[in-house]
């Protein structure tokens, strides 16, 4: 995993220098013991690869074939078409008249099953909604949704990022002045973004990766900072901040002093990129970066359970034990039900996919036992019945990577459990 991602950095600048990295990465490696550059490893985040078998969205699509040609849906799709067709010719493509019948016979053609020509009618109707009302009104929203979901069923992730950013552009970007809906679309297009950036995995994506930071981090601040809206959205805003340095901390490399690339200005044959080198700030500070980020929101929002939570639940996914525990006596204290049980984390954010666009998914039950430091060890594949070996190795090594909060016992110290978990084994 970490091998793989400094190869990729490195074979931005070309396959000689590629493998110039490549050697010394394996030498570093080299250096370090194996059970030392296990425990270094970064946990993988849940949400990320592993997913509670719950989040699978069900086909709005009918198994059934194809209405006939005597259907009541065809005869209506066939009507709405002629009568767009006949004001199309006596009003021209962009009458505003048009936007009504374009919407009713989309809607038909979605109820048939007809996604192409569903698809080509809302768009259409958007164009024209767009031409004659302006750029950004509300009559466009539930166009753009239907648009949203008729992707996501197709599996077209380009086009479902697309209608992501769309709608929030029409809710401002996060811009001020706010309200309360155009924050529930910035926090939108934040998860959205970092599941997108999970599904780019493999692909060079620096850039993407310090614009998500800085939007989350800056947008979270400032919220924060509003009397009008701190109360209501300065905790969910940080958390989807905090997602963001989850993602940085797993997908970007530490490079040991020697190969950091903010050396490498001495080196004027290797290229630089300039994301490159912001991005490593975050990533070598991430832990303080995102304590200091729920701290500060705490001040806003003193004693907001969730922030605390998810300050603990961070020192505790960064290695500060120490710290973590405290914070878990604590808060066990004040609410004893969240400790019940062993949590894969992050739980705060949540990191949520939708299994439409993954590459694949395999339902797999997966029981472990949770060691008091949040490690699964024993993990056995026990159903649902024939599950592949590719992917029983697939989500053993994924749950093995998964950092968990642990059970706590009476006096509010992490202890063994054994727990089930009914989850997708998400690519």
């Amino acid at each position: 995993m970490r091998f793989r991602t400094v190869i990729a950095i490195a074979s931005e600048t070309g396959s000689g220098r590629a493998f110039l990295g490549s050697l010394l990465v394996l030498c570093a490696l080299s250096l370090v013991p194996p059970e030392a550059a296990a425990e270094a490893d970064t946990p993988l985040p849940y949400g990320f690869l592993l997913a509670p078998a719950d989040i699978a969205i069900p086909s709005t699509r009918s198994p059934a074939a194809s209405p006939s040609i005597n259907s009541e849906a065809v005869k209506r799709l066939s009507r709405a078409r002629e009568a767009i067709t006949a004001l199309e010719a006596a009003q021209g493509p962009y009458h505003a008249g048009l936007a009504e019948p374009l919407l009713e016979a989309a809607a038909t053609a979605r109820e048939m099953n007809r996604d192409n020509i569903a698809i080509e009618l809302y768009s259409w109707a958007l164009q024209n909604l767009r031409i004659n009302q302006g750029l950004a009104t509300d009559d466009q929203l539930p166009v753009v949704e239907a648009l949203l979901e008729l992707h996501r069923e197709a599996g077209d992730l380009e086009a479902v990022n697309d209608r992501e950013a769309y709608i929030f552009r029409l809710a401002g970007n996060g811009q001020q002045p706010w309200s309360d809906e155009s924050l529930r679309a910035a926090e939108r297009y934040l998860a959205w973004w970092q599941e997108w950036l999970v599904l780019q995995e493999g692909e060079y994506q620096g850039r993407e990766l310090w614009d998500l930071h800085q939007m989350g981090s800056d947008l979270a601040e400032s919220v924060c900072e509003s009397p009008a809206f701190a109360a209501r959205w300065c905790a969910p805003l940080t958390l989807r901040a905090l997602g963001s340095l989850y993602l940085i901390d797993y997908q970007v490399e530490p490079i040991s002093e020697f190969m950091d690339p903010r050396r490498r200005a001495v080196r004027p044959d290797w290229d630089q990129n300039p994301f490159d080198d912001r991005l490593y700030a975050p990533e070598d500070a991430a832990y303080a970066t995102g304590a200091r980020m729920l701290q500060t929101a705490l001040e806003r929002v003193p004693d907001d359970p969730d922030l605390r939570l998810a300050l603990a639940d961070w020192r505790w996914f960064q290695g500060r034990r120490g710290a973590a525990r405290e914070d878990y006596r604590a808060l066990y204290a004040d609410f004893p039900g969240r400790f019940e049980r062993p949590e894969p984390l992050p739980v705060l954010p949540g990191f949520r996919r939708d299994t439409r666009l993954a590459r694949d998914s395999d339902a797999v039950l997966i029981r472990a036992e949770i060691t008091s430091s949040g490690r699964a060890r024993q993990v056995e594949i026990i159903g649902p019945g024939e599950v592949e070996d590719g992917v029983r190795v697939r989500a053993r090594r994924a749950l093995r990577e998964t950092r968990f909060r642990p059970r706590l016992d009476a006096n509010g110290e992490p202890e063994n459990a054994v727990i089930e978990l009914d989850l997708l084994a998400l690519r």
